[in-house]
């Protein structure tokens, strides 16, 4: 039997805060191109959430990196 992964706290928050902002938007009649985009990004929230955390490389920036444009100039 294959172990069952809990989601991760924050994707289950960053769900709500997804959702919240679709019921907000879809009072909106111009907003259905955002509102799919949240869709899309729910859905994504839901994989990820799921996925173990040895699956997942998260990008974590210090003060100290140096933020490039797309010239390569700092």
């Amino acid at each position: 039997m294959k172990p069952v992964t809990l989601p991760h706290p924050l994707y289950v928050q960053a769900r709500g805060h997804l959702e919240q902002a679709i019921a907000v938007l879809s009072r909106e009649p111009d907003a259905a191109p955002l509102i799919r985009l949240l869709d899309e990004a729910i859905d994504i929230a839901i994989e990820l959430a799921h996925l173990p955390p040895s699956d997942i490389t998260i990008l974590r920036l210090t003060p100290s990196d140096e933020v490039r444009d797309k010239t390569g100039q700092e």
